[in-house]
């Protein structure tokens, strides 16, 4: 009787122990079903709550912030100098000057600009400083919808003018710029510097499920712009026109912006051109003020890389923007678009010209390789301080 006691015991024994083992090693019996883990996501879906992981040739809204953002980077270094007002209160295209010296836009943005000899005695420097505040409105959609613009932000720039032949840049009158004589303007050097802030907000009113989204950038830039010709070929009664060339650019940006589904996403982007292909920048001036009347970009590449994959290329092909409507619209011309993806492969081709017969006035248009309008986008109007630095 002892000894079956025992052996039951032994045996209540042997299956409590081997339960246990069986729960620390994680071995389960075999009328439980464990499923396998899931395969971990990878892609777009997986990476969108995610503001800095994430493809941006994938987005239509983030493909239309770098197409802007980089349009804007080479009409920043094609500026070179517009007409400013002599002293206070005298127009500029629209513009005062007021007692403090602040040139003022009628949006309630304002610019100062100082003019200072440097120590070599034959350049000068053009230095600015600027507030922005702004409110423009465009219409988008083929005309289907209504955005009303918002931007705030600083920035400041300087510019430095010499003669690559051993000759001597001045400033002007008003010691706001440098005295350039742009109708022979071969052999004059420009080396500009900028830093830049701006937050953007955008309200779509006349549209059904059309995203509001916010951007904002920092940015850092230079460029060196050249003039080898005085050639008058392209020159009227009422303009003349000359041309300049971007030789090097390098810039940094980082921008922050709404995709299509309304999150957040933060990219750091380079902004660099080749070395061997400068741009040629064609700039129209009227005779009798030399106000700034359009610039073309012959030609030129661009090349834009976002530092989490990526990279979009802008070429140019006798793209003309037109200045006096402060806007810097596009009155004809193209660039294209190509964008790569992580591994250097070409995903999409897209066309950065006017707007079509109808649409908001030469404002500009992105269209896909089948012809079709790219939704929601709205050409940037130029940077008030690239009207007239």
């Amino acid at each position: 009787m002892k000894n079956n006691l025992n052996i039951f015991y032994c045996t209540l024994l042997c299956a409590a122990l081997s339960h246990m083992s069986g729960c620390i090693t994680g071995q389960k019996y075999p009328d439980e079903r464990v499923d396998p883990p899931p395969p971990p996501q990878s892609g777009y879906h997986s990476l969108r709550n995610d503001p800095t992981k994430f493809d941006f040739y994938r987005d239509r809204d983030l493909i239309g912030g770098i197409v802007n953002l980089s349009h804007s980077d080479v009409l920043t270094s094609a500026a070179d100098q517009g007409k400013l007002p002599l002293r206070e209160g005298i127009l500029w295209s629209g513009l005062t000057l007021d007692k403090y010296g602040y040139l003022l836009f009628g949006d309630g943005s304002r610019i100062h600009k100082t003019c200072t000899v440097r120590d070599d005695g034959k350049s000068v420097v053009v230095s600015s400083m600027i507030r922005i505040e702004r409110r423009n409105k465009q219409t988008i959609n083929n005309g289907s919808a209504t955005a009303i613009f918002g931007m705030e932000g600083n920035g400041d720039s300087d510019r430095v003018w010499s003669k690559t032949g051993g000759g001597s840049v001045v400033c002007n009158e008003s010691k706001q710029g440098a005295k350039v004589d742009f109708t022979s303007p071969a052999g004059t050097r420009l080396d500009l510097s900028f830093k830049r802030e701006r937050s953007e907000t955008k309200v779509i009113a006349g549209g059904s499920g059309i995203p509001s989204p916010t951007k904002s950038i920092k940015a850092k830039g230079s460029s060196v712009i050249t003039w080898a010709s005085n050639d008058s070929s392209h020159d009227t009664k009422k303009t003349y026109v000359r041309n300049s060339f971007i030789e090097a650019k390098e810039s940094k940006y980082q921008l922050s912006m709404n995709d299509k589904n309304g999150d957040k996403k933060i990219m750091d982007i380079s902004i660099s051109i080749p070395s061997d292909t400068p741009f040629v920048i064609r700039t129209e001036r009227d005779r009798k003020s030399n106000i700034v009347v359009s610039k073309t970009i012959v030609s030129g590449q661009l090349n834009s890389k976002v530092e989490t994959g990526g990279k979009m290329t802008l070429t140019y092909k006798n793209l003309k923007l037109n200045f006096t409507d402060r806007s810097c619209s596009i009155g004809s011309g193209t660039a294209t678009v190509v964008i790569s993806d992580d591994s250097s492969a070409d995903v999409k081709t897209l066309t950065l010209s006017s707007k079509p017969s109808g649409g908001d006035g030469g404002g500009g248009s992105l269209r896909d390789s089948s012809g079709k309008e790219i939704d929601g986008f709205s050409l940037d109007p130029c940077e008030s301080e690239d009207l007239i630095n």
